[in-house]
């Protein structure tokens, strides 16, 4: 069945994989972007895909009728973003998509967000607030509002601002040292093949008008040191590994794991060992284009 999809951050990590998996998949597409940019990961679908700027945002909503509204846009701050920045994008834009997918009687909104507390940063916060106006607003909308709480996402074709591809591109260049906290701390990795599947999940299943959340990871933990001596193994690398050069942030928590009992009452697993994404990903970093 030939699904109608209304898709936000089409040009990021997570947006872009699942851009063109959907596509691939014979869905009808309309990335609303703030560019309309061409990247590797999007080059095989691009011309597939129906786009639409934020402009012309009433436009996206006239043209066509859609099943589904899944929003992945969002900041990270990562970029000099004022805490007022990551207001708008991350709660107000998905405020006027909310109300404009109400208005047209969209089945399904689906958020990507957060398994971050809250207050661990201004990102959290602010992603942790939309949720919350997500459930506040359930009970006026037609359809099933969705919020995914996304643990670590790693792949091909993400930013290195990002832990795993950034400590992965300094190895596989062999960086004299580089430096990181302790590396107790533990959290849950999920290789972005694993993500796309998930939330092909939430789009396909009935899930009933209301408010969902749901948890998307492997289900495990593993420490950082474990995490970051394992990739300096699979990439060959002679880079030092300085645990302890950097203090760790005083309200990270100890532990992040996904439960994912939910996703896998929908008969949704993961299926990527922590390894094999590593694999991956390696092989697709060694042989990528300059810009990905």
């Amino acid at each position: 069945m030939k699904i109608n999809i209304l898709l936000t951050g089409c040009t990021g990590f997570l947006g872009g994989h699942l851009a063109r998996f959907w596509v691939q998949k014979g869905h009808h597409l309309t990335a609303l972007s703030s560019t309309c940019r061409r990247t590797p990961l999007l080059e095989p679908v691009y011309h597939e895909i129906e786009w639409v700027s934020y402009e012309k945002m009433n436009q996206a909503f006239t043209s066509r009728s859609y099943d589904a509204l899944v929003h992945c846009a969002g900041s990270y701050g990562r970029k000099g973003e004022t805490e007022a920045d990551l207001v708008d994008v991350n709660v107000r834009l998905g405020l006027k998509l909310l109300a404009e997918a109400n208005k047209r009687c969209i089945g399904k909104f689906i958020n990507a967000g957060s398994a971050l507390p809250k207050l661990t940063s201004a990102y959290a916060l602010s992603k942790a607030q939309f949720a919350e106006w997500m459930a506040f607003l359930s009970p006026r909308y037609k359809g099933a509002l969705v919020y995914t709480r996304l643990q670590h996402m790693y792949g091909p074709c993400d930013d290195e601002t990002k832990f795993v591809t950034g400590i992965l591109r300094k190895m596989l260049k062999n960086a004299p040292s580089i430096a990181l906290t302790r590396g107790d701390q533990e959290r849950d990795f999920i290789f972005i093949d694993d993500v796309v599947s998930a939330f092909d999940t939430l789009l396909l299943h009935d899930l009933g008008v209301g408010f969902h959340e749901f948890d998307i990871g492997s289900g495990e933990a593993v420490s950082i040191r474990s995490l970051a001596e394992m990739i300096k193994n699979l990439c060959g690398s002679r880079s030092e590994l300085r645990f302890g050069a950097i203090q760790a942030r005083s309200n990270e928590p100890d532990c992040l794991k996904a439960d994912i009992s939910a996703l896998a009452k929908l008969g949704w697993h993961c299926s990527a060992a922590l390894e094999e994404g590593l694999r991956k990903t390696i092989t697709a970093e060694q042989a990528r284009p300059v810009e990905c």
